[in-house]
């Protein structure tokens, strides 16, 4: 072995050593192969998809939340819950791993960010689309409410809150409970992606329930501000089909119609 030579150059100088044997090079591949040098190229190729996969699918989803929402403020919103669960996923995933001395497969990575990204656009849409549903009603229904800021985000939160915490709770257990069964599994690959993935479920949960109400309720003023355009939409009490599919009834006289 070459004193000071890492594992990375002491296999690419197995590598040239053979090629340099081999009696026929157009039809023979001369060469070495082992686990780790696998695991390198398993990392390797984590390293290149992921930015692939971030730059075609977080754009795509920023751009239909945007069409959903048609308020820029609110997709501010939706970037930080993005950011921090990306962050604590991946801070969680390395104490977990440093805890227990697992080494995470670079097939795992691909399924925890993935899975935080589907969540998170899906719980953020939920509950912004419903936030701004609530504040456009209170404003047209109390005059009173509307002219105070943080009376108006604080009634919307609750709202938000009350209607699509159901939804989410409901969505996330189910799944969180899909992943932890995979512990149950003799494949240890397949038991890291669970485990990974129950995780990442339960931090997207938390973080879009508790970090997305505090930052509307941080700035009332600057997220309760839509375009007129989106108002005037609203106007004559309707609300947006969005919604009404969102919510699956509307409240209308005391009866519920199923739209």
């Amino acid at each position: 072995m070459v004193p000071g030579a890492s594992d990375q150059a002491l296999d690419e100088a197995i590598i040239a050593a053979m090629a340099a044997q081999n009696p026929d090079p157009a039809r023979l591949w001369a060469g070495v192969m082992s686990i780790d040098m696998l695991n390198r190229g398993s990392v390797d190729s984590v390293k290149r998809d992921l930015p692939l996969i971030d730059s075609i699918c977080v754009p795509l989803a920023f751009a239909l939340m945007g069409y959903m929402l048609r308020s820029p403020r609110l997709l501010i919103v939706a970037f930080c819950n993005l950011v921090t669960v990306v962050l604590s996923t991946f801070g969680m995933l390395y104490l977990v791993c440093s805890a227990l001395s697992m080494v995470p497969d670079p097939t795992q990575l691909n399924f925890v960010t993935i899975i935080a990204l589907g969540l998170n656009f899906d719980y953020s849409l939920f509950l912004l689309d419903r936030f701004k549903s609530s504040c456009i009603e209170h404003r047209q229904q109390d005059s009173e409410l509307a002219a105070d800021a943080a009376a108006l985000a604080a009634a919307s939160v609750l709202e938000m809150l009350t209607r699509v915490t159901p939804v989410v709770v409901s969505s996330g257990l189910t799944l969180a409970t899909v992943f932890c069964g995979f512990l149950f599994l003799s494949s240890g690959n397949l038991v890291g992606a669970g485990l990974g993935c129950a995780i990442t479920v339960g931090l997207v949960m938390l973080v879009s329930l508790t970090m997305l109400p505090a930052m509307l309720l941080a700035f009332p003023t600057f997220f309760t501000t839509f375009w007129q355009g989106s108002e005037a939409e609203q106007e004559g009490g309707g609300r947006s089909a969005n919604v009404q599919l969102n919510d699956g009834f509307a409240a209308d006289d005391g009866v519920r119609e199923w739209h």
